[in-house]
């Protein structure tokens, strides 16, 4: 996957020198030669909440939360979506957005309206 990834991305730079590579999910892939500098940035959904306002408490969540810092940190662009309804979890996950440095978006279940983006 990586070396198809770096691949991807440097065959598409050469002839577009403007384009972004964002993959989506799968942030340990940064753990591969080569991987993080092929990126520009990633997608990562249910970072903090899972479909049904439930809170992403499971191992893997904090180990997801962890590889997107690495990659922020590493001046990578994070692409957050998490999945809730209830407004003031709508509201708490922008509030965390911001916190992390994250460019996030707060979509509902139904997938069936389109919100606001959270305020920088």
């Amino acid at each position: 996957m990586v070396s198809l990834i770096v691949r991807i991305s440097t065959y598409a730079k050469a002839r577009a020198p403007g384009l972004l590579v964002f993959p989506n999910n799968s942030p340990e892939l940064q753990d591969y030669p080569g991987y993080t500098k092929a990126i520009d940035g990633i997608g990562m959904e249910s970072l903090f909440f899972l479909p049904g306002d439930i809170p992403c408490t499971d191992t893997y969540c904090e180990t997801n939360l962890a590889a997107a810092r690495a990659l922020r940190n590493a001046g990578k662009a994070v692409l957050a979506i998490d999945y809730a309804n209830k407004p003031g979890n709508v509201a708490a996950l922008c509030r965390r957005y911001r916190e992390e440095h994250f460019i996030g978006y707060v979509a509902p279940d139904a997938l069936n309206t389109i919100r606001p983006a959270c305020p920088s």
